[in-house]
């Protein structure tokens, strides 16, 4: 049975365009910024973009749908190495 997957909601409204303080470094090898730390969510972290304020994160499970799973299934196809 496939492991249960979540989605972080905000908990004033619902909506799952929610956001998260973060800090990165600059990779001088790769030319780009890359994550280096992620801290746990609070509400001095977390902002909801359909609330325009910070907000505290829940976790709500969350199903494939039938199209998410057809995009797997197709990624999968068209992904998959050719054995030697």
């Amino acid at each position: 049975m496939p492991a249960t997957k979540y989605n972080k909601v905000c908990s004033q409204c619902g909506s799952d365009d929610v956001f998260l303080d973060a800090s990165a470094k600059w990779d001088i090898h790769t030319q780009q910024w890359v994550l280096d730390e992620v801290t746990e969510p609070t509400s001095e972290n977390s902002f909801c973009n359909e609330c325009s304020d910070s907000t505290t994160l829940h976790d709500v499970a969350w199903q494939d749908t039938p199209a998410d799973l057809l995009h797997a299934a197709l990624d999968a196809h068209f992904n998959k190495k050719d054995s030697v």
